[in-house]
Parts: C-alpha cells; sequence; structure tokens
C-alpha cells in the first residue's frame, strides 16, 4: 500500500499548485543569493506568494494568494526532497526573520500572554546588551539587574529571573521559543569575559 501510495504522490506531484508554489519559491531563491530576507520576502510576493513567519510557529508557511491555499516548508521539502527550502536553510543564507513581530491575541490565550510579555522583555533587554557594548559578566549583572532581571543559581543552572513577576526563564525555555541560542544565558556569559 505504501509503495503505490508513493507512486502516484511521485507521479502526479508535477501537476498540483504546490509545484507551481516550490518553482516559484526556488526560482527566486536562486535569484536572492546575496540578498536580505526582506528582499526574499518581497519577491515572493511579486509572484502572488505571502511568507508567514510567526515567531512561535517554527514552519514558514507560504500563502499561495491566486489559488487561496497554504503549505509548510516542511511539506514542500518532503514533497520534493528538497532541504534547501527548510526555513532553518532559508534562514542561514538570507538572515532570520524578525523575533517579535507576533500579535499574541491571535495566537495565545489570555493566560499565557503575561509569559510571552515576559519573554520579549527579556529578548528587548538582551538586544540592548549588544548596542550598549557590554564586555564583562560584571557589566552584564549590574545592567540585567537595572532592567528588572537577575542571574540566580538554581537546582538546575543558572536562569534569568524577573523580580517583578517572580518568575525563571531557563536557557531551554528561551530556545525553545526562539531557536536562537544567542539569546541563552549560557551563550551570552560564554562571549562575555
Amino acid at each position: 500500500m505504501r509503495k503505490k501510495y508513493s507512486f502516484l504522490r511521485e507521479q502526479f506531484r508535477d501537476l498540483t499548485w504546490q509545484k507551481t508554489v516550490y518553482d516559484k519559491i526556488i526560482a527566486i531563491l536562486n535569484k536572492s543569493r546575496n540578498k536580505d530576507f526582506k528582499y526574499f520576502e518581497q519577491e515572493l510576493l511579486k509572484v502572488g506568494i505571502k511568507l508567514e513567519h510567526e515567531r512561535l510557529k517554527k514552519d514558514f508557511i507560504f500563502s499561495y494568494i491566486d489559488e487561496n491555499r497554504k503549505v509548510s516548508d516542511k511539506t514542500l521539502a518532503k514533497t520534493f526532497h528538497d532541504d534547501k527550502i527548510l526555513r532553518s536553510n532559508i534562514e542561514m543564507i538570507w538572515g532570520k526573520t524578525l523575533q517579535y513581530d507576533l500579535d499574541k491575541k491571535i495566537y495565545l490565550s489570555e493566560k499565557k500572554q503575561g509569559f510571552y510579555n515576559l519573554i520579549e522583555n527579556l529578548i528587548k533587554t538582551i538586544d540592548n546588551i549588544n548596542k550598549l557594548n557590554i564586555k564583562t559578566k560584571i557589566e552584564f549583572y549590574i545592567f540585567m539587574e537595572k532592567q528588572g532581571w537577575l542571574i540566580k543559581e538554581t537546582q538546575t543552572g543558572k536562569a534569568f529571573y524577573n523580580q517583578e513577576h517572580d518568575r525563571y526563564l531557563y536557557d531551554n525555555t528561551i530556545y525553545k521559543i526562539l531557536e536562537n541560542k544567542a539569546y541563552c544565558l549560557k551563550y551570552i556569559e560564554q562571549n562575555l569575559m
């Protein structure tokens, strides 16, 4: 049964709307070399494909406007045996998408919105570290404390601690949401004197 399905899938995949989407994306990926992510996104729009890249979702969703259909990068990669269309590979070459341009009300319950507000506050605080040219761990700790965050040692290791909300944020939580080590405490500490 599996062989029959694979055969049929192989036989008809060239005739689907997904093939059209795939071909357009590949053409733009090839054309967009040495450009930035914004350029890639704008070129997709020109050929009728809107790219959705909300931070809390791990996939890219390609919306094919003409057909009013959507497909993820993972589905396209699997169907056409091409990993270069995956979000991770696209971002590696053309740069990361914005990390916090999310309308939380659409994706999160009211209960979880406070938690993600806290995460976003931490992200913005960490982004300011680079702008302020902080070089040492001591400077980093002092800066974080002024922003309402402490670095605390817990039973499972160090974590960001928010005094106002009495909440710990661990590296694995941050990494799971952002998929970006640069925002993790361990990474930051390793890159400071």
